[in-house]
């Protein structure tokens, strides 16, 4: 977003120091995870959708919005159709404002709750949700600005709302992760040693495209949403709220972009996380990267350079480390030895381990960190824990790797200090034992 577009954004958060702009609301998941209104009858959802998109309207008429809109569509299964025109009708049913649908129904309490959710602006939210007062009677009127008090925290008493309880939570943890400061990393590497995977592990999906070819040719921002919706968002010139694996696959990477997705950790924070993919530098393929790479690492403003090491003593990694050694403070980089899965029974961890500290010691790391990982596997392990399909032939090499790891020579934390514990989950078992859990605990500010 350049400077231009920030005028119609009352809040946004600054990425980069080339002046990299995103609005705050792509950080956080659309809406609810479970609408109450899903329950309704399809008429109701018809008119309760229509009163939405109205109000909401009174406060922000953008692409973000009309974004917003079409997902909530889906999420009431609606299509455009059936959409109703007449809006005083809607308004009516929505509002109770008829015989028959008066009672005690809890729509415009909703409605109320999500418009705090998609606009989450309090100016632009008190602008709609004047407008939906003004529409009510005087007693459902003075109920609403009761409700408005608790979402602004003015006070917390929920027991006058036990049906938009879950919506107004959503909308506190909101409030409570834009207040967390971004822990910013940036990853660079060589080509093939594995820096797109670590990415998606760190993820836990498979957002950024991996290739033996060089895929990255600019940077890419990766930003924490606040919560896991099922959606994938994507900034260029225009936002995509729900991009799809087909969008994903086929950016354009040349281009920066900005891409927003929850992250499936393994332990709490108390940051949220923006990874900054740079391009690999292999200056036999393409200088022009190295020096995008160079001037992104030289110039960023991030907490820590995760250097990925691929083939030690090659020309290429030799130089880029001598590179990051004279250029980047010592203590923020962080060294991963990455595909340790490949390693076989005659190939020693401890081995390399001790030729890349030599290595790092010689370009003048005093006491580097190394974490030897298997990114590849710490993927299957966190799509498979969160139900994701896997092909045959990734289970078949999860059950490999599960058995690999296991065992004593190869499980990672007798080299990273991490303890097990008996009442480890499988899960966060194998998470220490194939390193991810130690590089997630140094990244997220824990102890190992």
């Amino acid at each position: 977003m350049d400077r231009e577009n920030i005028g119609r954004i009352k809040r946004v958060i600054r990425l980069s120091s080339d002046g990299l702009f995103i609005d705050e609301r792509w950080i956080l998941a659309v809406g609810v995870h479970t609408h109450p209104m899903s329950k309704t009858s399809i008429s109701m959802r018809r008119h309760y959708y229509a009163a939405l998109r109205y109000y909401l309207m009174k406060a922000e008429n953008s692409e973000y919005i009309e974004k917003a809109l079409l997902i909530y569509q889906r999420k009431l299964e609606l299509c455009n159709e059936m959409i109703p025109e007449d809006i005083q009708e809607s308004k009516k049913r929505v509002l109770g404002h008829s015989f028959l649908h008066s009672g005690k129904n809890r729509y415009k309490e909703f409605l109320c709750c999500d418009l705090a959710l998609i606009l989450f602006n309090k100016r632009k939210f008190i602008c709609a949700c004047t407008a939906l007062i003004d529409d009510c009677s005087r007693k459902q009127g003075e109920k609403l600005k009761r409700l408005l008090r608790i979402l602004f925290r003015s006070q917390s008493v929920l027991s006058e709302f036990p049906k938009c309880e879950g919506m107004i939570r959503r909308y506190w943890g909101e409030c409570y992760f834009l207040k967390l400061p971004f822990r910013k990393l940036m990853v660079t590497a060589t080509m093939s040693a594995g820096k797109s995977t670590l990415i998606n592990a760190l993820i836990g999906k498979n957002i950024v495209r991996t290739s033996q070819e060089c895929c990255t040719g600019n940077i890419t921002y990766i930003c924490e949403k606040d919560s896991e919706d099922g959606k994938t968002a994507v900034y260029k010139d225009e936002i995509y709220l729900d991009a799809s694996s087909q969008v994903l696959q086929s950016i354009d990477w040349e281009k920066p972009y900005s891409i927003f997705t929850a992250y499936r950790r393994l332990l709490p924070s108390k940051y949220k996380l923006c990874v900054m993919d740079t391009p690999g530098v292999n200056s036999a393929l393409n200088n022009e990267h190295v020096e995008i790479s160079r001037e992104a690492i030289r110039r960023g403003k991030y907490d820590f350079l995760i250097y990925i090491m691929g083939q030690p003593g090659a020309e290429d990694e030799m130089e880029h480390l001598k590179w990051i050694a004279e250029n980047v403070p010592k203590k923020k980089v962080i060294f991963v030895l990455n595909k340790v899965d490949n390693y076989k029974k005659e190939d020693s961890i401890e081995g390399s381990l001790f030729s890349f500290r030599e290595d790092l010691m010689e370009l003048g790391f005093e006491n580097p960190e190394i974490f030897p990982l298997s990114a590849y596997y710490a993927l299957l392990l966190k799509r498979k824990e969160n139900g994701e399909f896997l092909t045959e032939d990734e289970s078949d090499e999860y059950e490999l790797y599960s058995k690999k790891f296991r065992k004593a020579e190869y499980d990672l934390s007798r080299h990273t200090g991490v303890e097990g514990f008996p009442d480890d989950s499988e899960y966060i078992e194998l998470s220490k034992k194939c390193g991810i859990f130690a590089l997630e605990q140094k990244i997220y500010g824990g102890k190992i």
